[in-house]
């Protein structure tokens, strides 16, 4: 039965992760939408009074982004615990990954 539970709970959480991430993505889009048409507008001068709001939506986003929990290993009924952090991100897939380690940004997991 506490198997049964466990299991439960992890669906639950992954299943909050993963709406949690599709807000994010959804913002992000609309965002990049937002920041590419002030781009185009600015080659005419006209979103050149834009410009500011439009990175300040980037950068809410990528604030928030960075505010979500990151679950580096799964989490099984037995064990019950996860590599979980605020302050780290893992970068290992990007191609820029070398450039953490000259930055100081080191992942926790």
């Amino acid at each position: 039965m506490a198997y049964v539970r466990g299991l439960i709970h992890a669906s639950v959480g992954a299943v909050e992760h993963l709406v949690g991430g599709l807000g994010t993505a959804v913002l992000a889009l609309a965002a990049l939408l937002r920041a590419l048409i002030v781009a185009a507008t600015c080659l005419t001068g006209v979103g050149l009074l834009a410009a500011p709001g439009a990175l300040r939506a980037v950068r809410s986003v990528a604030d928030r982004e960075r505010a979500r929990p990151r679950c580096c290993a799964t989490s099984t009924a037995t064990s019950g615990s996860a590599c979980c952090t605020r302050t780290g991100q893992s970068a290992g897939w990007s191609p820029f990954s070398p450039l953490n380690s000259v930055s100081g940004a080191r992942s926790s997991c």
